[in-house]
């Protein structure tokens, strides 16, 4: 160890050590004429007998403001807010078809649990498909609609295949019974 202490690092060109009154850094020009010193605002202090300027420098100076009498016209109220646009502005999205869904739940359940509500899901799906095609596009739903005519379909077939099951069965039974 020595007691002479240790070196700076070395500076890139055009800059000084600190306290030193080199030039300014590569790219800065000479301070412009004029310019306000730090922590001085660029307006001039305010004359004798001026009250300083506001610490927030919003508004109006006082005195200043909307005659008074002056409002919305009777009978109105403020504008509107920001949310739902008034009425008559944009388009109201299309609506799902309310037996659409109906003749889906017909033919669910008619498939799971009893065919008798096979019929009923076509029909319902029938005339909602119809009531979505005469809507140009303002009721939605067409493919649930399908779905329960498919469906309701399904369960008529099951169940035409469960009673002719039932009446081959009952009749085997009886002839096998009578021929002893």
């Amino acid at each position: 160890m020595s007691d002479q202490p240790p070196t700076p690092p070395e500076q890139p060109p055009g800059w000084a050590a600190p306290g030193g009154g080199s030039p300014s850094p590569p790219g800065w020009g000479p301070a412009p004429t004029g310019a306000t010193p730090p922590g001085q605002g660029p307006y001039p202090p305010p004359a004798a007998g001026q009250p300083p300027f506001p610490a927030g420098g919003y508004g109006p100076p006082p005195g200043y403001g909307p005659p008074p009498g002056y409002g919305p016209p009777p009978g109105y109220g403020p504008p509107p807010g920001y949310g739902y646009a008034p009425y008559g502005y944009g388009y109201a999205p299309p609506q799902n078809d309310k037996g659409a869904t109906t003749a889906l739940v017909l033919g669910i359940v008619g498939v799971v649990c009893c065919g008798l509500m096979g019929p009923f899901a076509i029909w319902e799906g029938v005339k909602s498909r119809r009531r979505i095609k005469d809507a140009n596009g303002a009721l939605t739903g067409d493919g649930m609609a399908l779905a329960g005519i498919i469906l309701g379909s399904i369960a008529i077939a099951w169940m035409a295949i469960a009673i002719i099951f039932v009446l081959v069965s009952a009749s085997l039974s009886s002839t096998s019974g009578t021929s002893q």
